[in-house]
């Protein structure tokens, strides 16, 4: 699910014109409905708290900063000038850029455990009724090493897991 979602993600990652597309119909379809209450509405107050409710569908152009020159420092100075660049630069792609860093040192990173930790889930019960999958529960014994004391050996461990986690599920459905 992880992998799937990060796909997604970087297809939209750097399609800002569709995205836009789809918030200018919602934009417009937002206004359409707020013009309507309008014409209906016969409280004086909430007439006038919709007549401000007008929604920005432009970017807001900006003074440009510009940095201080100074004499023995060559400075290169091109700030962006169109907003809508500057938005997509400064914000949407660096929003996208955070999201998909922290999924992935999160997520994919873990993925062998999340696995494991899948494994132990009843909804997954039937994809292991003839056997665990191989690698299956590696991780999970492996973290678990440090607080089962009578046993260190981690295939030990690995095996018993799989083998109450078959006996378990088996007995699910009569739970």
């Amino acid at each position: 699910m992880v992998e799937g979602t990060l796909k997604q993600i970087g297809k939209l990652q750097r399609d800002l014109e569709n995205i836009k597309i789809t918030c200018d119909k919602f934009i417009e379809k937002a206004q359409r409905i707020i013009d309507l209450e309008i014409e209906n509405t016969e409280d004086v107050k909430n007439k006038k708290d919709l007549e401000m409710c007008d929604i920005q569908d432009q970017f807001e152009n900006k003074r440009i900063l510009r940095k201080k020159r100074m004499s023995n420092y060559e400075t290169e100075d091109d700030p962006i000038i169109n907003a809508a660049k500057k938005f997509e630069v400064e914000v949407y792609n660096k929003v996208f850029d955070a999201i998909i860093r922290s999924m992935t040192t999160r997520f994919i990173i873990n993925n062998t455990l999340y696995f494991d930790l899948s494994l132990l889930s009843p909804n997954n019960f039937e994809s292991f009724k003839n056997g665990m999958p191989s690698g299956a529960l590696s991780t999970l014994s492996l973290k678990l090493k440090p607080f089962i004391e009578y046993n260190n050996d981690v295939e030990q461990i690995k095996s018993n897991l799989c083998e109450e986690l078959l006996h378990f599920s088996s007995s699910w459905k009569y739970l």
